[in-house]
């Protein structure tokens, strides 16, 4: 699709961080996003033009079945399903607004190997850039990963 909302954005990329926290067979996701590009997506996506981002179930919901159409999370094996816990306005300093939500999935067993892609937004901007940090608990072990619009790859991950 690759189009831009109407208007000038405030911001000049197209990216979004997640933070994956590994604990036992717990794993907890929080993403942000440019509000923006979140609601045109899910606009587009959803075919319902009148989407407008804001912390309600009819959204989190929203935002919960595109996630698990552009993004694969599987431990051990099993794919997961996120649900979203919460979600709300970022407190940024930053003149484009910014949104997050933080997700729970929950592997059969205490995870050992991880397969990632988060390819959010990918169908509507070229340049889109998902940058992922996943932090295994107890022990704090970090791994960075880096997804780029035409990836399909998986990033493997084991402990």
């Amino acid at each position: 699709m690759y189009e831009h909302a109407p208007g000038a954005t405030s911001h000049d990329m197209h990216l979004t961080y997640s933070r994956i926290v590994v604990n036992g067979s717990s794993i907890a996701v929080r993403v942000r996003v440019f509000q923006d590009d979140l609601e045109l997506v899910l606009r587009a996506w959803s075919r319902r033009p009148d989407v407008v981002v804001g912390s309600t179930p009819t959204v989190d919901s929203l935002f919960a079945a595109y996630w698990q159409t552009t993004t694969r999370v599987a431990a051990d094996g099993s794919t997961l399903r996120a649900r979203v816990l919460k979600s709300g306005a970022d407190s940024s300093d930053s003149e484009a607004k910014l949104w997050w939500y933080e997700m729970q999935l929950t592997a059969p067993k205490p995870v050992r190997q991880m397969s990632v892609h988060i390819g959010l937004f990918f169908e509507q901007f070229r340049d889109q850039r998902n940058i992922v940090s996943l932090v295994r608990m107890p022990g704090g072990e970090r791994e960075s990963m880096y997804f780029a619009a035409g990836d399909k790859r998986a990033v493997e991950v084991k402990w």
